[in-house]
Formats: structure tokens, sequence, C-alpha cells
């Protein structure tokens, strides 16, 4: 997935058309008006980009990123 295709947040009453995954937040890097930040779910590193510099995310903050399904290619193994 692309790192613009996942979200920190999303409208109240859209929650059900996302997948939900539970990450830790881990770093953040600033790019003028956007953040990259990097959070991990299990030993799954998820990156995101955020115009909202001004929350500010704690090392080690549990968060629940979304992923709509559609911007999802899963490859199969052999």
């Amino acid at each position: 997935m692309r790192v613009e295709n996942v979200k920190e947040s999303v409208h109240a009453g859209e929650e059900n058309r996302y997948y939900k995954l539970q990450a830790r937040f881990e770093t953040e890097e600033f790019y003028g008006i956007t953040t990259r930040r990097t959070f991990l779910a299990g030993d799954t590193e998820i990156k995101s980009v955020n115009t909202k510099n001004d929350e500010k995310l704690e090392k080690g903050t549990e968060a629940v990123l979304y992923i709509d399904p559609a911007d999802l290619i899963i490859f199969r193994e052999g």
C-alpha cells in the first residue's frame, strides 16, 4: 500500500468501509506541509503521510490506522 493511502483518521460514520489496523507510533519526519510518520504493526513497518502538523505523537503511542480495501494489493508466495 502507498503511504498516501494510509489514514490516521476518517470522518465519523465512514469507519466501516476501511480495514482497521492497530499500530504503535515510532517516528516522524517533517517535509514542509506534510509529515511522514512510521508505525509498527507487529513486526511490520507502515508509513503514513499527515498534513496536520499540529498533532504531536509520543513514541510508543497506540493508534488505529485505516486502509481502504481497494488500495491493497496482496501477493501470494510461490
